[in-house]
């Protein structure tokens, strides 16, 4: 008996009811397509977590170093957080870690430029790989496409269906085989979050 396997996954907006999305799974020849077209804004992001991670190490040295001053407040221990020791209480000092003003606000704006990496450059390439037929959605009453999905659809759902695409892109080879629904009925519906971080552009 022949085995079925189909290329493309149906997939259910948890945001949107109704609408309803077919994307493209990963194989050996898109992998190597979707690299290419990432390789740039991989770099991208490459630099930015450069420039962070000092910053990041630095303030989590003041943080800890925080964490084992004397406690300077006559707050009850559970008002403390149990990793940070910090008090909890509002206005209080005890423990307050000694950050950089500037170094805060070089991460700030980093953390700025991420997101708008993911959102302007990683969405947009991930939405064009992945999505190949869009159903139940209007887009300023026309019927949507990926093109108008990425310049004037709900910016959540934009994120879901781009988290989807990442989490079918980092499927093992076993849990593709076996991933074979061919109708939206029998679709796993993805678990993908509003959420803007980077998305792990390694496949």
């Amino acid at each position: 008996m022949s085995q079925s396997y189909f290329s493309t996954a149906p997939f259910e907006s948890k945001l949107v009811p109704g609408v309803k999305f077919t994307l493209r799974k990963i194989s050996q020849g898109r992998r190597v397509d979707l690299g290419m077209q990432l390789a740039s804004v991989e770099a991208k992001a490459a630099e930015l977590e450069r420039e962070r991670q000092p910053l990041l190490d630095k303030i989590k040295e003041a943080e800890d170093a925080a964490a084992i001053e004397p406690c300077s407040c006559d707050h009850a221990e559970d008002q403390h957080l149990a990793e940070t020791k910090r008090c909890t209480v509002a206005d209080c000092e005890c423990r307050k870690p000694v950050i950089d003003r500037e170094d805060q606000e070089r991460i700030n704006a980093l953390d700025v430029k991420q997101f708008f990496l993911v959102q302007n450059e990683f969405t947009p390439i991930y939405i064009r790989w992945g999505v190949k037929k869009i159903e139940g959605l209007e887009i300023d009453e026309q019927p949507a496409t990926v093109e108008s999905l990425i310049e004037a659809g709900p910016e959540p759902l934009v994120n879901e269906v781009r988290n989807e695409i990442v989490r079918l892109t980092r499927m093992t080879a076993e849990e593709a085989l076996s991933f074979k629904s061919p109708t939206t009925s029998d679709a796993q519906v993805g678990t993908a979050t509003n959420n803007s971080s980077a998305p792990g552009a390694k496949s």
